[in-house]
């Protein structure tokens, strides 16, 4: 397995949708197709995960506020158990938050009972959990509550000094 970090283009959108179909839950039934996956990317900023020449997940960014703060998601393989999570990889994309965009903060979210992985993943990345909003998040099986996490630049594991 050789992974890298690239810049996400419109190539990479089907094979992020692969991935995002049989990670995410209800993701199909948010986005039935490549065409609904494509619409809703919009002109979403972020990085694909690639094994060779295979995405193997996506780092996407949204309600960005400039000099604020941005909303991180991440889609990664289940395959992959965290093994993604290198230091040049969260370093390429932390840098583009707290460096290229000049932020001070990156936001993220997890849906308790939903997405354990995430909520450990964010917890090992760095992130602090900062609050819950109940009932803040409506899926296709009702309304959910969302759990909030945030890290600010100068609590950044992944930054080079």
């Amino acid at each position: 397995m050789t992974l890298s970090i690239v810049r996400l283009t419109d190539e990479h959108l089907p094979g992020f949708y692969a991935v995002a179909k049989a990670e995410e839950p209800f993701a199909e039934d948010m986005a039935p197709t490549l065409a609904h996956f494509r619409a809703g990317m919009g002109a979403l900023e972020g990085f694909a995960l690639l094994d060779g020449e295979t995405v193997v997940g996506g780092i996407t960014f949204t309600s960005h506020v400039p000099l604020v703060d941005v909303l991180i998601h991440a889609v990664v393989s289940k395959r992959l158990k965290g093994r993604w999570l290198t230091r040049e990889i969260l370093g390429t994309v932390f840098a583009h938050c707290f460096t290229d965009l000049e932020l001070p903060r990156v936001s993220a979210y997890a849906l308790p009972g939903l997405t354990a992985d995430a909520e450990w993943l964010l917890l090992k990345m760095g992130f602090r959990l900062e609050g819950v909003k109940e009932c803040a998040a409506l899926l296709p099986d009702g309304y959910h509550d969302v759990l909030l996490f945030g890290m600010l630049k100068g609590r950044c594991p992944w930054l080079t000094a």
